[in-house]
């Protein structure tokens, strides 16, 4: 099939154009589930567009940072609840359990809303909270740094093409 819109020479049953990725004219005798296509004309949600139109790279960024932040949080609970089995509360104590707070919930921020501000927040944190380890503790705790990188990756591809899209009201070409 050739796409009315670019010219370009559109394998058969392909419901977007691969090169501009404009919506193919339908063919007859199609399935109930292929009319149900999206359009431009169209209003969809953003976790339709995400899991639709965003590169599977930014999907994978934005989740293994969020599993990179909770599993970094886990293991500074345990490490926290140890100490404080063996040690008492002390001023330590409290300050990582401050921080594992604080960096749960700005995951929970970009993991479920996108949002860059979460994921930007999790990173400053994540290396003041790292300069202060290593100066003070003489520990590294540079996993959530990289937890926050992949987050601001994945949140401001996201936010890039929702934005053009909203702008736009056209569709970029669609990831299957």
């Amino acid at each position: 099939m050739i796409c009315k819109h670019c010219g370009y020479d559109v394998p058969k049953g392909i419901r977007f154009c691969t090169n501009c990725g404009e919506p193919m004219p339908r063919e007859t005798g199609e399935t109930p589930k292929e009319k149900e296509k999206i359009t431009e004309d169209d209003n969809i949600t953003k976790k339709e567009f995400i899991a639709h139109y965003v590169p599977h790279s930014a999907r994978l960024a934005l989740h293994t940072g969020a599993i990179l932040s909770y599993l970094y949080s886990l293991l500074y609970l345990v490490i926290v609840v140890m100490s404080v089995s063996l040690d008492g509360i002390t001023g330590r104590n409290m300050l990582f359990l401050a921080v594992i707070i604080a960096l749960t919930l700005l995951t929970v921020g970009f993991q479920v809303k996108k949002s860059v501000v979460c994921a930007v927040t999790v990173t400053l944190v994540a290396v003041i909270f790292t300069i202060y380890c290593i100066a003070v503790f003489h520990e590294v705790t540079v996993i959530w740094v990289c937890a926050g990188g992949f987050a601001i990756f994945g949140t401001t591809k996201i936010k890039g093409l929702w934005d053009a899209y909203q702008r736009s009201h056209r569709l970029p070409r669609k990831i299957d």
